[in-house]
């Protein structure tokens, strides 16, 4: 494995759990939990995706785990950001 994907996967309806580092079969299978109508949005078609490459070509985790990390936030608000000083 290229590297280590250990994201905190959680459905807001469902408590956190944390997937074993290195093992992204964790995410596949919280994936294939959803139904089938979350399943087929395009976020989550991206996340997918991306995990397969990881699975079974070696590929970058990083990609997959950002997609998994936007498909799971879909659809709830930007966090508030404070307002900025000087840098």
């Amino acid at each position: 494995m290229s590297g280590k994907l250990a994201a905190a996967v959680r459905h807001p309806d469902q408590p956190a759990r944390r997937t074993r580092a290195g093992d992204p079969t964790g995410c596949g299978e919280y994936i294939s939990t959803l139904p089938k109508k979350v399943q087929n949005r395009p976020e989550w078609r991206a996340a997918t995706e991306a995990l397969m490459l990881v699975v079974e070509r070696d590929g970058p985790v990083m990609p997959a785990e950002i997609g998994i990390r936007r498909a799971r936030n879909a659809g709830l608000p930007a966090p508030e950001r404070k307002a900025g000083g000087s840098y």
